[in-house]
């Protein structure tokens, strides 16, 4: 899973949000960064230094929150290959 940070970028699309559904009922939809992690899949924040300071503020807070997400920095030119922990920061 990939998320392509910008200056636009909201915390909804990392940890989700309330959408109405094809009947009009309110439904959550996971955000990537939720998905990853109950899913056990790997996330690339692109273009993480793009991101506003609140999002970077909470991903910090989960990253304090969570024992088991890990946040490294790589290397873009080769991210594939230097992906050793469950979230990469390009």
């Amino acid at each position: 899973m990939r998320i392509n940070n910008h200056e636009q970028t909201d915390l909804q699309e990392y940890l989700g949000s309330y959408i109405s559904n094809e009947t009009g009922k309110l439904m959550f939809r996971e955000g990537a960064l939720v998905q990853a992690v109950r899913q056990g899949h790997w996330l690339l924040l692109d273009e993480l230094n793009l991101a506003p300071s609140q999002v970077l503020e909470a991903l910090n807070r989960c990253a304090t929150a969570v024992g088991d997400v890990a946040f490294m920095a790589c290397c873009c030119d080769a991210y594939a290959g230097c992906l050793s922990s469950s979230v990469a920061a390009c």
